[in-house]
């Protein structure tokens, strides 16, 4: 094998630890919203304690992008994929992190949420989990017409998030006002998930292009 081969090889090992970790993110999320909407502490808890295998995740893809700069001096397109990849990793991470934001506030509130609530959270999650999905497709095919898909896709994420607002102003706070605010938190969680993603979106149109798009005006 020569060195320029063994080089695309790492490219493509690379590739597809950012997509591994993309589906433990996405099923981290998943699961914090099922522990919210079931009021389920056993899987809350599991998402918390399951944060430090995504960090380690990231943590080891930010060493191999590291490790190829230094040895391969990559150019062009290629040096553009490493630091795709180490972005796109860090933003899983905080997408991550949000997850584990939820997680910890279903063990906080431990009730059943609003109905009109549980709707948006529904709603937001929906679509959320769709641009994850788009966006990981994307990065795996290198497709910026998949990236750029994301844009309408964040202002509808973003609509929804002002409507949910909306909704939470309608509801009684005088009891427990704290209560409304972990919703309020909760929402936005949902919205900054949304630009993590077109983040991921820009890093895609950036390998092909080298221009840092803006899919969240």
């Amino acid at each position: 094998m020569t060195t320029r081969q063994g080089f695309h090889l790492s490219l493509e090992t690379l590739r597809k630890a950012v997509l591994e970790m993309g589906r433990i993110t996405q099923n981290a999320l998943r699961q914090s919203v099922d522990s919210l909407l079931l009021m389920d502490s056993n899987v809350a808890n599991q998402i918390v304690a399951g944060d430090q295998k995504i960090n380690q995740l990231q943590f080891s893809i930010e060493e191999e992008c590291v490790l190829l700069l230094a040895r391969q001096q990559p150019v062009a397109r290629d040096l553009r994929r490493i630091m795709a990849a180490l972005h796109i990793s860090i933003d899983l991470e905080r997408i991550a992190d949000m997850a584990v934001d939820i997680a910890k506030t279903t063990l906080r509130i431990s009730h059943d949420v609003p109905d009109v609530f549980r709707q948006d959270m529904v709603s937001m999650f929906t679509t959320v989990d769709t641009m994850i999905t788009v966006a990981l497709d994307a990065y795996g095919l290198e497709s910026t017409e998949k990236a750029e898909t994301l844009a309408e896709r964040d202002d509808r994420m973003d609509h929804s998030y002002k409507i949910t607002l909306e909704h939470l102003a309608t509801l009684d706070s005088s009891s427990d006002p704290e209560r409304l605010y972990s919703y309020a938190i909760l929402a936005r969680c949902m919205e900054r998930i949304g630009d993590h993603v077109t983040n991921i979106g820009e890093s895609v149109i950036y390998i092909q292009t080298g221009n840092r798009a803006e899919l969240n005006a």
